[in-house]
């Protein structure tokens, strides 16, 4: 159920920077559900592991080395799925920063 709940949440959160961020847009509402999906499974099956293997980095970096990472594949997923784009160094920082600041949310209220 919680992951229901946190699939729903990011997807209208997805939808909403489509909305306000220049550079981020996506065509369908099905790109909305993708991308919202492929953000969930990252962040379930992958970012443990990359949170190991960086933290050397994110400790030199005080831990923004993660938004580095974040927004990477924000602008990979608009690579890979279609009518998704992001335009840009700059929208994907701030795309994912609001996504994964939502997400991180989320996990702690649910």
């Amino acid at each position: 159920m919680k992951f229901i709940i946190r699939y729903i949440i990011i997807a209208g959160a997805l939808y909403i920077i489509g909305q306000i961020i220049p550079g981020v847009s996506f065509v369908t509402l099905i790109a909305v559900a993708i991308v919202a999906a492929a953000i969930l499974i990252f962040d379930t099956l992958i970012e443990p592991i990359l949170a190991i293997l960086t933290l050397p980095i994110n400790l030199l970096t005080l831990g923004l080395f993660s938004v580095i990472i974040n927004a990477a594949l924000f602008y990979f997923l608009s690579l890979i799925i279609p009518n998704f784009s992001v335009a840009g160094f700059i929208p994907a920082i701030l795309g994912s920063i609001i996504i994964f600041a939502i997400d991180h949310l989320v996990k702690k209220l649910v």
